[in-house]
């Protein structure tokens, strides 16, 4: 393999039916990278299906590998991987072989129920009464949480919402979301039923389950990441399009409103 120049950009596609092998990344795909300073990953849906976010981690950390091998660079220096909500959405994610910028992060979510327009704010912490252990709730005098919230598009009782986190916590849309009467659509945890998630990882959903959930994956989608470039200072605007998965389900819940 011929070596690559500093600043070269490469577009590598990988894809393949999901793994529950922790190890595996045969099913990552479209990761562009600048071999000088940082990747961009767009995950397709097909890769959220992995059954935790430990293993999803590992399985980012495995395709960082590749990426590093295929460049040619040292395996020495430090990895940094961009840590956000990760259990079964879609969308940018952002690697570097420094410390990442501040990033302006945008989603997109479809929503059972129809949302205000405005700002999210909610304080949250980690619930430490949930047997789950990675659920959290609102509470007073906790971590301050806020998320921009608009209102796309409405389907009937469903809403297209875009949402711009003005802070980051662990799973913040989502319960932020569904705080306000309006749960992501497809959401295990913060949906119709927190056992649900405990069910999917046990593979153990029912019929009445995978009905109530109307997706097989929650309806978040990572959308756009803005922020400079942490060695040259240039602005960065990293776009991923609604995938084909939640395009569908949203065309489908437009055309039952319209009859």
């Amino acid at each position: 393999m011929a070596p690559h120049k500093k600043n070269e950009m490469l577009l590598v596609k990988r894809s393949g039916k999901s793994s529950r092998n922790c190890g595996s990344h045969d099913h990552m795909a479209n990761h562009k990278y600048d071999l000088a300073h940082r990747w961009r990953l767009d995950e397709p849906q097909s890769t959220r299906h992995l059954r935790t976010a430990a293993v999803l981690k590992q399985t980012l950390a495995a395709g960082y590998t590749t990426i590093r091998d295929a460049a040619g660079l040292d395996a020495g220096f430090k990895r940094a991987i961009e840590d956000r909500s990760i259990a079964q959405a879609s969308g940018v994610a952002a690697i570097g072989k420094r410390p990442l910028p501040e990033i302006q992060k945008t989603y997109l979510a479809i929503t059972w129920g129809i949302p205000e327009d405005g700002v999210i704010d909610l304080p949250l912490e980690r619930d430490p009464s949930n047997s789950l252990r990675v659920k959290m709730r609102v509470i007073k005098g906790g971590l301050e949480s806020r998320t921009h919230v608009t209102v796309l598009e409405r389907a009937g009782a469903y809403a297209l919402v875009s949402c711009e986190l003005l802070t980051g916590r662990q799973h913040q849309i989502r319960i932020h979301l569904s705080s306000v009467g309006c749960p992501v659509v497809g959401d295990k945890l913060y949906g119709p039923d927190e056992r649900m998630l405990a069910r999917a990882a046990d593979q153990e959903l029912s019929d009445e389950d995978r009905s109530r959930l109307e997706l097989p994956r929650q309806a978040l989608h990572a959308h756009r990441y803005r922020m400079n470039h942490a060695m040259t200072g240039e602005p960065l605007d990293l776009v991923s399009p609604l995938p084909a998965d939640l395009t569908e389900f949203w065309k489908t819940k437009l055309a039952e409103s319209e009859q």
